[in-house]
């Protein structure tokens, strides 16, 4: 709602833009010449071919830049490419000086699209790994800022994230930090007035990172609708005119899970609530509900105890009682104890708290459909599998399904009114069929 803010560019101005030269990046780039005819500093950390050699026109990550680069410089003359280490301020300092001696101009805009992608399992990463996918959008973004310097609080910086920052990924958990990362520092920088945006995307159909990866259906069946060319770059426009330090664009919220995460509350999500001990050789590990042991002992809990000086208390962590501590205490009323019971049938918990949520616990659409015919079936009353979307913890979750007990005067938490078991309720209901079957 409200009236839409200016476009962050100036026409002629210089935007510095990262990535350029990738399938988003050229987009980008591509509409920034023909609509503000900008001055482009495309930074990169892939060193062009020399024109005219067989590297030039090879189908490499070179050749293709390359050939990418030729298209913006068909289209405008004012495109510089400019190697640089995204997370190196020194390299990116050299790089705007080569610019400014060519155009005689500051940066008006930054665009922060470098970004590292990798499918993989967390606990088969390296070290290595993990930083060489932090890296861009956590050490470069600061790269960027820095080498900016005073200029950074008035010039206006766009990055493009992923709705694996907020919704995360079991096998890009690394990329899925990195953004959410990126996402948290736009809203500090909002915050101490500084123009910065992170714009987060679900994926480009068949362009950047997901060309040829086949992750249009996977993706669409998670919610997370493909985005064309054409409508990514009129949502990009639309997303800046927000003027919202943190957008997410091309959800599906048809998507129960999506639908879900709309509906339900905001809650922070970007605190730490887990704190996980390695066992000793001596320890008895304990084992999941397959039977397999599992290698550490991880505590959740509503906030970490902290010392005076506010770092995290390690003692006081030592000192807990149980592995699966829930936060909250223990489920209170017999339709929290009954959700809870389920829960942990399904998720292979020992224990949850009522205020917990059902997918911090690890649960997702398949498991919630489980648990959605298990209370149906120990309720004997029908509900929409929505409402459990909408009802993600323990005492939510209670207290609508308290709300639809009949007749309102009842109580169904009170221990003093009992109800009748499922299978006399149902034995009631055919009696009572076959009574109106005899009559008519």
């Amino acid at each position: 709602a409200g009236a839409a803010a200016p476009a962050p560019f100036r026409r002629g101005g210089l935007v510095v833009v990262t990535g350029g030269l990738g399938g988003l990046g050229t987009e980008i780039c591509a509409h920034l010449l023909d609509a503000y005819d900008a001055r482009l500093l495309v930074l990169g950390r892939t060193e062009l071919p020399p024109e005219e050699t067989p590297e030039a026109e090879a189908d490499t990550t070179a050749g293709r830049r390359l050939a990418a680069y030729r298209a913006l410089r068909a289209r405008s003359e004012h495109v510089l490419y400019a190697t640089a280490d995204i997370s190196r301020a020194d390299e990116i300092r050299t790089a705007l000086d080569k610019a400014a001696d060519r155009w005689s101009l500051a940066p008006t805009a930054v665009l922060h699209l470098a970004g590292t992608f990798r499918q993989r399992p967390f606990l088969e990463q390296s070290v290595e790994d993990l930083a060489e996918v932090l890296a861009p959008k956590t050490a470069g973004t600061r790269a960027l800022l820095d080498a900016l310097g005073d200029a950074a609080e008035e010039t206006p910086l766009i990055a493009f994230s992923s709705v694996n920052g907020t919704f995360g990924g079991a096998m890009v958990s690394a990329y899925a930090a990195a953004n959410a990362h990126l996402d948290a520092l736009a809203r500090t920088a909002r915050e101490r007035g500084r123009s910065f945006t992170s714009i987060a995307w679900s994926l480009w159909d068949e362009t950047g990172m997901s060309a040829g990866r086949g992750l249009a259906e996977p993706g669409r069946a998670r919610g997370y609708r493909p985005i064309g060319r054409a409508e990514g770059v009129r949502s990009f426009v639309h997303a800046l005119r927000l003027d919202r330090p943190h957008v997410l664009v091309g959800l599906d919220p048809a998507r129960p899970r999506i639908r879900g995460a709309l509906d339900a509350p905001a809650r922070a999500a970007t605190s730490l609530t887990a704190h996980t001990e390695p066992r000793t050789v001596k320890s008895p590990a304990p084992h999941d509900r397959y039977g397999t042991a599992l290698p550490a002992r991880e505590l959740t809990r509503d906030r970490l105890p902290r010392t005076p000086d506010g770092a995290v208390d390690r003692v006081a962590l030592q000192r807990a009682d149980h592995p699966g501590t829930s936060p909250g205490g223990a489920p209170a009323g017999r339709t929290q104890q009954l959700v809870a019971r389920v829960w942990c049938e399904v998720l292979g918990v020992d224990r949850v708290g009522p205020d917990e949520n059902f997918f911090d616990l690890g649960g997702h659409s398949l498991l919630m459909a489980r648990v959605h015919g298990a209370l149906q079936a120990a309720l004997d009353r029908e509900f929409s599998m929505v409402d459990l979307f909408r009802h993600p913890t323990v005492a939510t979750l209670a207290a609508f399904l308290t709300s639809l007990e009949t007749p309102p005067s009842t109580t169904p938490d009170t221990p003093d009114t009992p109800r009748p078991p499922a299978a006399d309720r149902a034995a009631r209901r055919r009696a009572a069929r076959s009574t109106g079957r005899r009559r008519r």
